[in-house]
């Protein structure tokens, strides 16, 4: 049965006890790897003990997991062909919820050990806070007007009002 692969699948549905853990046990070798390995791949036998087969308690559970893959970051050597270094790592948490087991081992996220990929500024904003704080409107949309790029304008026509007049009305109002 396969729990998780390296290319970011998630095994939300057959043996879900079973892959609950497998996810918090990847979770957890990136956590105390300091976000520099994740185990992941996880695939093998999931059952329950033979004494008791209607059982879910995680005690009860068993598994024999066979060839998992490890992706890495830059501080250790690769593991091979299927080491998808930060894409992988990536690809997991892209899929990773984390449950009970997570929460409970106090796992850290993806984001809160790696790098960002990229900061995005966000035009306006500081503009945003002066006009909350109380500045004229007008001035602030004035001021605004030259730092975004509008990509497309679209209206919805209303039965009682031509599209035409519709938007001059808008126009008008946003210029007042």
């Amino acid at each position: 049965m396969k729990l998780n692969s390296n290319a970011g699948f998630v095994n939300e549905n057959d043996y879900s006890e079973h892959s609950a853990i497998a996810q918090a046990f990847s979770h957890f070798t990136f956590d105390r790897s300091h976000g520099q390995l994740l185990v992941v791949d996880l695939q093998g036998i999931c059952g329950t003990r033979e004494n008791d087969k209607n059982s879910t308690k995680a005690e009860d559970l068993y598994f024999l997991l066979t060839d998992p893959q490890v992706h890495s970051m830059g501080a250790f050597e690769r593991f091979g062909p299927g080491d998808l270094g930060i894409q992988g790592i990536r690809a997991f948490f892209g899929k990773h919820r984390c449950g009970p087991l997570c929460r409970q081992l106090k796992l850290k996220k993806e984001y809160d050990l790696c790098e960002p990929t990229r900061i995005v500024p966000m035009p306006g904003v500081q503009d945003c806070i002066r006009h909350l704080l109380g500045r004229d409107s007008h001035e602030f949309f004035q001021e605004l007007q030259p730092s975004c790029k509008l990509l497309q304008l679209q209206f919805q026509e209303r039965p009682t009002v031509s599209g035409s007049a519709f938007a001059s009305g808008l126009l008008q109002k946003v210029q007042s």
